[in-house]
């Protein structure tokens, strides 16, 4: 059983001015990568290596499995899940809503104190 792809990969990252990519990888063990816009190939054998350093997309940018975006699968799940976004210019320009997301978070505190404490006395059947 293979736990890692196989066949090729292409990573597309066009916009406006310099393309660089596609990127094309023939899969995993013996990694073949290509940029064909400088040139540049890049051939290793041998095992898998993860990857050691962040990945970094600019605010534009996404990432597809097939014609499923990761960006719009977390925004639906943080909409699914109700979980808020921080806006720190919006709460420096409108009070009420700064003071709405500090009485958020006191109260998430609270509420996750009072968990604990709950959690607590059932482990110990009181």
């Amino acid at each position: 059983m293979s736990y890692y792809p196989t066949g090729n990969v292409v990573i597309n990252t066009g916009g406006t001015g310099v393309t660089y990519g596609p990127y094309t990888t023939s899969g995993f063990g013996n990694l073949n990568w290509s940029v064909p816009a400088n040139g540049i190939t890049y051939a290793s054998t041998g095992a898998y290596t993860a990857l050691t350093t962040d990945l970094k997309l600019n605010k534009d940018a996404d990432i597809k499995f097939g014609n499923v975006s990761l960006m719009e699968t977390l925004r639906e799940i943080q909409s699914q899940l109700g979980i808020l976004t921080p806006d720190p210019e919006l709460e420096a320009e409108f009070e009420e809503l700064r003071a709405c997301a500090e009485e958020y978070q006191r109260l998430r505190q609270k509420f996750l104190e009072q968990k604990r404490v709950w959690d607590t006395l059932k482990r110990q059947n009181i």
